[in-house]
């Protein structure tokens, strides 16, 4: 299971929570904001190994799914978005890869809104570890 492997498994999977109604910023695509979005960010984490043969390796990391919008209004859309995103990624929920599979550990956790300029953002951070078949 490869970083890219895992990156692409989870992206799809946020694309099918929240497309086309909210538009996804990918970090290696250009992307002109034309009203409220979610930038994907995946930050691999650790990879350890449970056993001396060097075979059975697990990795972590999280999904950090920000959703953006103006700001000078009540939060409400960010937060609505922020719990379609969170619902789509339930603790327990297990994404199939090549060689294994993506368990989300956690319940998804939302971060406090930020004042980002003429932005507010509102992080909705989503754990994982790797399973090997």
């Amino acid at each position: 299971m490869t970083f890219a492997e895992i990156e692409t498994a989870l992206g799809q999977h946020l694309r099918d929570v929240v497309s086309p109604a909210i538009p996804i910023a990918w970090p290696s695509f250009d992307f002109v904001p034309s009203g409220p979005y979610v930038e994907f960010r995946h930050a691999p984490a650790s990879v350890t190994n449970i056993t001396l043969t060097g075979n059975y390796s697990t990795q972590r990391g999280i999904v950090l799914a920000t959703v953006v919008e103006r700001a000078g209004q009540f939060s409400t859309e960010a937060n609505r978005a922020a719990q379609i995103i969170a619902g789509g990624f339930p603790m327990g929920l297990r994404l199939t890869i090549p060689g294994g599979k993506i368990v989300i550990i956690s319940p998804p956790e939302p971060a406090p809104v930020f004042i980002d300029g003429a932005y507010i953002r509102l992080p909705v951070r989503v754990s994982y570890m790797t399973e090997r078949l």
